[in-house]
């Protein structure tokens, strides 16, 4: 998934609505509001009202995007040049430029992001199992029996209470293979447990939140514990930006945990229970208090819960899980079924349908349901 913008999010305060639907396509190229700023470095300076900081600039790829849910104009400064853009100049192409190198950052405007969730909170509840059942691989699969011995993951998960066992494997994935979102972080094929983790280690390099969720899952699975990844998405179909993580079931508390080996981090209520990533939009959307464990880091740095709390408040608007949980499944040949979660009243159209693609190697399933009965629904 694309670099998140750590500093710029982290100083933004969730502002008043703005009239422009962010859901409406956008093509940056034929973006009317141009602007052009001389950077010397990857980082330009921004001023909102009372706020002010660092946008980061990812100069490795061609466009780069960030979102400002705010009524202030915004001032972007540079050594070089300053330039004022009004608030209801939307979107906003600003052409950046290094001694190196040129970038497109996008600009856009949006509705405050839980106020988003507010809007569309609900989900339906009728059955909709057109594809049956989510299902699980056992732990005795060939390709799990080796990823379990090869990494001694008994010895990893240790002993204890089956939530210690469950927060060990998930912090062993966030340290062996280390979260990097660049072009050199390409997803390796076949994409499994096994193969990433040995891909990273040779080429001395990281994964994308995709491919650790990918091993995490694998991992619990070979573990005989009921998983899946869940891919986190945005109201905004344009934002490029999303977020994988995993959702695994315990049998002690009923109920399926959100675990992200990214920033090796997990939600919890006021009385230190962890929570499930549906509990987690729900606490958003109601107001009602948050925190993450203590240990939860980025590449050694503790995660900032504010910037944490407002990025997955962007994320958490809408779900995509594929059917299957198997070691694999996303690599495997023939068919792959993936079920999207949208909110009652989003993108309507697509409920109870399909979309269906294919290559030389797989035909590819995209269902589309707002039944957040079915997408929970508790493993057999």
């Amino acid at each position: 998934m694309r670099r998140l913008h750590l500093i710029l999010l982290l100083l933004i305060i969730m502002g008043v609505l703005h009239a422009e639907n962010s859901n409406t396509a956008f093509d940056p190229i034929k973006a009317e509001a141009k602007f052009y700023l001389h950077s010397a470095n990857d980082t330009i300076g921004f001023k909102m009202g009372t706020d002010e900081g660092e946008i980061a600039v990812d100069f490795l790829d061609s466009i780069d995007y960030t979102e400002l849910p705010s009524k202030d104009d915004i001032i972007l400064f540079s050594g070089q040049d300053t330039i004022i853009i009004k608030y209801d100049t939307v979107p906003i192409k600003v052409i950046i430029t290094s001694p190196n190198d040129t970038v497109i950052e996008i600009i856009k405007f949006i509705k405050d992001r839980i106020e988003l969730l507010k809007e569309y909170s609900t989900f339906a509840n009728i059955p909709s199992i057109e594809y049956g059942r989510f299902y699980y691989s056992s732990p005795s699969d060939p390709n799990l029996t080796k990823l379990r011995e090869t990494y001694n993951l008994d010895s990893v998960a240790g002993g204890g209470s089956e939530i210690d066992r469950i927060i060990r494997l998930m912090n062993w994935v966030h340290e062996m293979v280390p979260h990097e979102d660049s072009k050199k972080a390409y997803n390796p094929k076949p994409s499994n447990a096994l193969n990433i983790i040995e891909v990273c280690k040779s080429e001395k390099r990281g994964a994308n939140c995709r491919m650790l969720a990918t091993i995490l899952n694998e991992v619990y699975l070979s573990m005989g514990f009921k998983s899946r990844h869940a891919t986190c998405l945005p109201y905004n179909k344009e934002d490029p930006d999303c977020h994988v993580v995993n959702m695994v079931y315990s049998d002690s508390l009923g109920k399926w945990l959100y675990m992200d080996p990214t920033q090796g981090a997990y939600f919890m209520d006021d009385s230190g229970n962890i929570l499930s990533i549906s509990e987690v939009r729900d606490y958003l959307i109601e107001n009602k208090s948050l925190q993450i464990n203590n240990d939860a880091n980025y590449h050694g740095v503790p995660t900032d819960f504010g910037w944490y709390k407002n990025y997955m408040a962007k994320n958490l608007f809408r779900f995509l899980c594929p059917l299957g949980s198997k070691f694999g499944y996303e690599s495997r040949a023939g068919e792959r079924i993936w079920i999207t979660l949208n909110p009652t009243g989003y993108d309507a159209a697509k409920n109870m349908k399909a979309d269906t693609t294919s290559d030389s190697t797989a035909q590819y399933i995209d269902y589309y349901t707002d039944n957040a009965g079915y997408f929970w629904m508790k493993p057999e």
